[in-house]
């Protein structure tokens, strides 16, 4: 008899030893909500580290006053400070203009990427939340 109880602690004790290292296999998640005080020809970058799985990233934005376009880039497409300003919209995996705005970009597994905000139309707050989509 006890040497049924220790098996059964034994085989609970593994399961959930399997449980746990199992359970941090996926992509880490992400929650980033940022607000920043631009002006006219500023910018700013949040950079997203790699993850080893694809992701569904969702971008949400609002500008106080006028509009700003935020867009999402792989990292090397958008590379240091002149990267914010002058990477080209076209290299974007997505990219949105407005006063508000909301969007979704599929990022392939172990990309490294960077969210880029410029081209305010006036001095502005502009807040910005990045979540991933499980």
């Amino acid at each position: 008899m006890k040497a049924v109880v220790h098996l059964r602690l034994l085989l609970a004790m593994v399961l959930m030893t399997g449980t746990v290292l199992l359970g941090g296999c996926g992509p880490a998640r992400l929650n980033v909500d940022k607000k920043y005080t631009m002006d006219v020809g500023d910018g700013r970058a949040i950079d997203l580290e790699a993850q080893k799985k694809p992701q569904k990233v969702k971008v949400e934005f609002s500008v106080s006053d006028g509009e700003a376009r935020v867009l999402v880039f792989r990292a090397e497409d958008a590379q240091g400070e002149e990267g914010i300003l002058e990477a080209p919209a076209s290299k974007a995996l997505g990219s949105q203009r407005g006063s508000t705005g909301s969007f979704t970009v599929d990022l392939p597994p172990d990309t490294k990427a960077r969210i880029v905000i410029r081209d305010l139309t006036k001095k502005a707050d502009v807040t910005i939340k990045v979540t991933n989509q499980q």
